[in-house]
C-alpha cells in the first residue's frame, strides 16, 4: 500500500467504532481502487477515459445490438459497425472490451487507424526500438482488437494493403475485430475493398447504427 492508503487504513480503523465517517472512508478507499484500475485497463488496452468510465444505458436498439455480439466474441468475427455521429458505436466497442477482459479474461486493444499508421510510420525512423513488422504482430496478438475511425486515413495503396495484411492475418486466426465508421454501407464498401468486404460478410457484416444521437 502507498502512504495515503496506509493512512486510510488507519483512519478507518480509528473510526470502526463510528459508522458514519467509516462508510465516508470506505467509500474513499473504493474510489481510490476503481480510479488505480481505471488507469491500469485504460494504459494497457489503449481505451479512450471518457468512453471506459461512461455509465451505460442497455435500453433500445444499441443494448439490442450489444447483447448480441458479446456472444459472438472468442468466434473470430469480422464486423463494422458504421452509421451517424453520436450512436454510440465506439461506446459498444469499448464494453466488449470490458466484457473480453474482465468476464472472458481474454486480452483486448483500442486504436484508430490513424494511431496505427501513426505508430507503423515511427518505426521507419532511424534508431527506432521496433520494425514494422513486430509492430503489425503486436496488433494481431489480441484476442479482440477495435479501430475506430476507420475512414480517417489517406487511403494511399501502401495503407490499404497494410490494413488488408492487418485484417487478413487476425481473419486467419480467428481473432476478433471490430471496425468503427461514420460512413454509409455503400461508401464503405468502397472503402474498405471489396476482399475485405468478402471476410466481413462470411463473419459479422456490416451493421448500420442509425438511432438518434445518445450524446
Amino acid at each position: 500500500m502507498d502512504g495515503l492508503e496506509v493512512a486510510l487504513a488507519r483512519m478507518q480503523k480509528a473510526v470502526s467504532g463510528r459508522p458514519e465517517e467509516a462508510a465516508k472512508l470506505q467509500a474513499e478507499r473504493e474510489r481510490r481502487h476503481l480510479d488505480a484500475k481505471i488507469a491500469e485497463l485504460t494504459a494497457n488496452w489503449n481505451v479512450p477515459r471518457r468512453q471506459f468510465r461512461a455509465q451505460v444505458s442497455m435500453e433500445g436498439e444499441w443494448g439490442k445490438l450489444l447483447n448480441s455480439l458479446a456472444p459472438k466474441l472468442g468466434t473470430g468475427f469480422l464486423v463494422v459497425l458504421h452509421g451517424t455521429h453520436g450512436g454510440g458505436k465506439t461506446q459498444i466497442g469499448v464494453e466488449l472490451m470490458r466484457y473480453q477482459v474482465m468476464k472472458r479474461n481474454k486480452s483486448a486493444r483500442f486504436t484508430t487507424a490513424m494511431e496505427f499508421f501513426m505508430s507503423v510510420k515511427q518505426t521507419y525512423r532511424d534508431g527506432a526500438e521496433k520494425d514494422e513488422t513486430k509492430l503489425v504482430e503486436e496488433f494481431c496478438k489480441p484476442g479482440f482488437l477495435m479501430v475506430d475511425e476507420i475512414e480517417k486515413r489517406g487511403e494511399s495503396v501502401w495503407e490499404n494493403n497494410l490494413l488488408f495484411h492487418l485484417f487478413n492475418r487476425r481473419y486467419n486466426d480467428e481473432k476478433d475485430t471490430l471496425l468503427i465508421s461514420n460512413l454509409p454501407a455503400n461508401e464503405l464498401a468502397l472503402h474498405l475493398g471489396p476482399s475485405l468486404v468478402s471476410r466481413l460478410n462470411e463473419t459479422g457484416g456490416m451493421i448500420p447504427c442509425n438511432w438518434p444521437s445518445r450524446r
